[in-house]
């Protein structure tokens, strides 16, 4: 439903309203799969790396280690993953997800398809891409610009 009330052209602005459109269609579902927050995060991370450690998984989820530990446990305690360590490696433990994390991992594919359905049908193909592509240079540029000077 369009509104007569205009609202700022930002980048901020829309990037904030685009995230919170997409999260809303996102959250509902991911409950009913029974998931917490950041649990999606890390099914799709597992997902796409098939193991990794620890510090790995924090990282690519954009999630402190803290907080990716207690993620972690409450996956393991729920059967949706394992963590074992690796011959030669008793340091680092190595997380995948288990038949029931693979499983629940799918369905979530299907939510994320689902919800950027909208968006997706709103560009062509090439357009797509392209979305795609601005967005991946923005997200790099912003992390460039984090970055601390002389590196």
């Amino acid at each position: 439903m369009a509104s007569d009330v205009e609202t700022p052209d930002s980048i901020h602005y829309l990037l904030m309203r685009a995230h919170l459109a997409l999260y809303h269609r996102v959250t509902a579902r991911v409950t009913e799969l029974g998931l917490t927050p950041g649990q999606p995060k890390v099914l799709d991370f597992l997902q796409s790396a098939g193991e990794a450690d620890q510090t790995t998984i924090a990282e690519g989820c954009q999630l402190d280690r803290a907080t990716i530990g207690s993620i972690l446990d409450r996956m393991e305690k729920g059967g949706l993953i394992v963590r074992r360590h690796h011959e030669g490696n008793r340091r680092s433990l190595f997380v995948s997800l288990t038949d029931d994390g693979r499983a629940v991992a799918a369905r979530l594919t299907s939510v994320f398809a689902d919800a950027e359905r909208p968006i997706l049908g709103a560009l062509g193909p090439a357009e797509q891409d392209e979305f795609k592509r601005l967005l991946r240079e923005s997200i790099d540029a912003m992390a460039a610009a984090d970055e601390p000077s002389g590196k």
